[in-house]
């Protein structure tokens, strides 16, 4: 505060010299004298006066420290003086008779402005210093703030200055850098590399280049570095100054777009082979050669599954010979990538999956997954070089090329299916034909035409009732919409009457078609031509009819009289008529059971959904009329509706009668169960009878059925046919303590 104030006051003072002595100078100029007379002495002093007056202005707003204002005011003070007291003497010299000569104060005046110029040199060379001290401060703080390494050192390589960020980066306290030698701040490799590029500075040429250091946090930094040579004032070079910029992240940047784009042009070089080829065999070498061409990956396998051998592209110092090739693709190894779908393999030189000999240079590599929709088509296995790493970005290029590779082979493969499908529906005889969800044809085979009486171009677009009679139509598009809706495949028999006027028989299965996502998109129909051969099941199921009559009729005569033998005889009589009418009860329960399984099979009734609660109660309401005194439980978990045979029913009767008269006591009791897991839907029917017999069971197996079997393995036959008609399943289990359990499964109701 004291020295502000003393640097105002003594500005004051200065300010008031100056504009005294000038308005002394401007009265001067404005005297009679000769043009000369009034340049030197007023306008030469006036100028050197206002500058005194601007010297103090610029003190005052300044605020000078003390010793520059002391220097100055000393020799403004000291010119003005000594300069006035010349003046002064001057004057009396020139008195003639004791009087002053005209104008002797602008005289005066002239000399005391004169004397300022000590003051007005002394304060313009401390303005100057001023301003340099300025610069240089503002140039060290320049050098302090800047984010780059900043130092000089001499020819002796000893520290002349370092920035903050130059001591920060080398973990050097503030105020101890000058006078250090550079070899005491690098350890000695890093001064032995640097040593020869310091050289070439001080020989007078920049040097610039690229090194790689640990900061004190023991990071790893790029630092792009620039020496230059200090020279002194005459041109010798008396150090070498060094700019360093961490470029680390600038480096990792054009890295990652380096990298982006290699793996851009990799991907488009497998995409446009892939699109350009349509051979799986061609393909699998080409992408191998292409992996292996990137200088991110070395060696490359592709093994597909359905070949013995691997295409091996292998780049670099690495080679692998046949042994180690055939060795490669164990069972363990493919299982693993399959099971990972892209496994990381850190040494690939190394146990479990050695891929190379350990007597090489350890690098990794990674098994990748040819897979598509679930399908395995095989694994694309790569190397990368000694030192780089399987970052995420590296695996996710190398996942798409195998997931590309995947869809093309999937394709292929689809195609050849496709064509050799259609060879194959092209050479049937048999009618095929794929329609949209509308019932409009997309594809069909010759026959459907042949039997049309159309050409197949004519054809695709239209319907069945471009050829059928329309209540046959209306049949085959009520099928079409069972399928669509339960999305489960359909059998039935049409009769229908072309325009030529033929009728003939198809027995048809009808399949849902399914898209891309799986979406069922159309049906698929595969007809067979029945004609004769339900003229030959006519003709045999009038036979069997008339049969069936005679048998019935002539057995319940010979039962009617070996009834009144037993009831008019006793003794052995009595004993043969009995075994006669017993074994007459039993052929005509077989020829029940043929009848049964002979209409079954003549004529298979539809599969449908049907709700199992609704068709066991039904059944089991059946039984009871037939058999009052037997005991029927139904135990049901949940209501559930199956997709079955619509003869299931009677299946379900057969087990239950058979249980039911086969029971050893007076009031027989069967359970029956309906339990739902997962998918499917089983009816158990249990029971405390005797252990059915090997021979019986034989036939639950689906073992063949015998001239040796009675009427019970007939029985048993039944319900097998109905339940494999309905894709389900027959088993049998001994029931505990005593008994038998025979389970029905049916596949459960596709929306159910």
């Amino acid at each position: 505060m004291r020295s502000g104030w003393l640097s105002r006051r003594w500005s004051l003072v200065i300010i008031g010299i100056g504009i005294g002595l000038s308005a002394i100078n401007i009265q001067h100029l404005q005297t009679e004298q000769p043009p000369l007379s009034a340049f030197i002495g007023g306008a030469v002093p006036l100028v050197m006066t206002l500058g005194t007056v601007a010297i103090g202005t610029w003190v005052w707003r300044q605020h000078w420290d003390r010793k520059a204002m002391t220097r100055l005011i000393l020799w403004l003070l000291f010119g003005v003086g000594w300069m006035t007291i010349v003046g002064i003497g001057l004057i009396i010299y020139a008195s003639t008779g004791g009087r002053p000569p005209p104008h002797s104060l602008y005289l005066i005046g002239t000399f005391a402005s004169y004397g300022s110029i000590p003051g007005l040199l002394t304060g313009w060379v401390d303005i100057q210093r001023r301003d340099q001290e300025l610069s240089l401060r503002q140039f060290k703080q320049t050098v302090e703030s800047s984010k780059d390494l900043l130092a000089a050192i001499d020819t002796n390589h000893e520290y002349l200055f370092a920035n903050n960020e130059y001591r920060q980066y080398h973990g050097i306290e503030t105020g101890e850098i000058a006078g250090r030698s550079l070899a005491d701040v690098l350890d000695p490799e890093e001064f032995d590399r640097v040593e020869p590029m310091i050289e070439t500075a001080l020989y007078g040429r920049p040097v610039q280049t690229e090194i790689s250091r640990e900061n004190r946090e023991g990071e790893e930094r790029i630092l792009d570095v620039r020496l230059f040579p200090l020279e002194g004032s005459n041109g010798d070079i008396r150090g070498v100054g060094a700019s360093m910029r961490d470029v680390t992240e600038d480096r990792k940047r054009e890295a990652a777009i380096e990298r982006e784009s290699e793996y851009r042009r990799l991907m488009s070089d497998v995409n446009q082979a892939l699109v350009r080829s349509n051979d799986i065999d061609e393909i699998v070498p080409l992408v191998a050669d292409l992996m292996g061409s990137s200088h991110y990956f070395t060696c490359t396998f592709i093994h597909l599954l359905d070949t013995a051998e691997a295409d091996v592209t292998c780049a670099r110092d690495w080679t692998l010979d046949s042994a180690e090739v055939e060795g490669l693709h164990t069972d363990a190894y493919v299982e693993a990538v399959f099971e990972a779908g892209a496994l990381t393999i850190d040494d690939v030189t190394e146990p479990p999956f050695g891929h190379h000999g350990s007597e090489g240079p350890s690098h990794s590599g990674a098994g990748i997954a040819i897979t598509h929709d679930g399908e395995q088509y095989g694994v694309l296995t790569v190397h990368v070089p000694t030192g780089d790493g399987l970052d995420e970005e590296k695996l996710d290029v190398l996942e798409t090329i195998g997931n590309n590779l995947g869809y093309f082979i999937y394709n292929r493969n689809l195609a050849a299916e496709h064509r050799t499908f259609t060879d194959i529906v092209e050479r049937i005889d048999d009618p095929v034909m794929l329609q949209d969800r509308d019932g409009t044809f997309r594809v069909l085979n010759d026959a459907v035409a042949d039997f049309a009486g159309m050409d197949r171009e004519s054809l695709i677009g239209s319907d069945e009732t471009a050829f059928m009679d329309e209540t046959v139509a209306r049949t085959v598009r009520e099928m079409k919409q069972r399928v669509i809706e339960t999305e489960q495949p359909v059998s039935y028999q049409v009769s229908p009457r072309f325009p030529d006027g033929r009728e003939r028989t198809f027995s048809t299965t009808r399949y849902p078609s399914v898209d891309d996502q799986g979406n069922v998109d159309g049906t698929l129909a595969i007809c067979r031509d029945v004609t004769d051969l339900k003229e030959h099941q006519r003709q045999l199921q009038v036979l069997d009819r008339v049969l069936r009559h005679n048998v019935s009729n002539n057995m319940n005569v010979v039962l009617g009289y070996a009834e009144m033998i037993r009831d008019a005889t006793s003794g052995d009589l009595e004993h043969h008529a009995t075994a006669i009418m017993a074994n007459s009860e039993t052929l005509l329960d077989i020829a029940d059971k043929q009848r049964k399984i002979t209409e079954f099979l003549s004529d298979v009734p539809p599969i449908g959904v049907l709700d199992l609660d609704e068709v066991v109660t039904k059944t089991v309401r059946r039984v009871r009329s037939t058999f009052p005194t037997a005991e029927i439980a139904v135990h049901v978990d949940e209501r559930v509706h199956v997709t079955a045979n619509r003869a299931i029913g009677d299946a379900i009767e057969e087990l239950l009668t058979n249980s039911i008269v086969h029971a050893n006591r007076d009031d027989p009791s069967v359970i029956i169960e309906i339990r739902t897991t997962g998918r499917a839907a089983t009816v158990s029917v249990i029971d405390t009878n005797q252990t059915i017999s090997e021979m019986d069971r034989g036939v639950l197996r689906g073992e063949t059925i015998s001239e040796l079997h009675h009427g019970s393995g007939l029985g048993l036959w039944f319900v097998k046919l109905v339940v494999d008609h309905s894709s389900g399943s027959l088993a049998f289990e001994e029931n505990e303590p005593r008994g038998n359990v025979v389970r029905i499964e049916l596949p459960r109701a596709h929306d159910d």
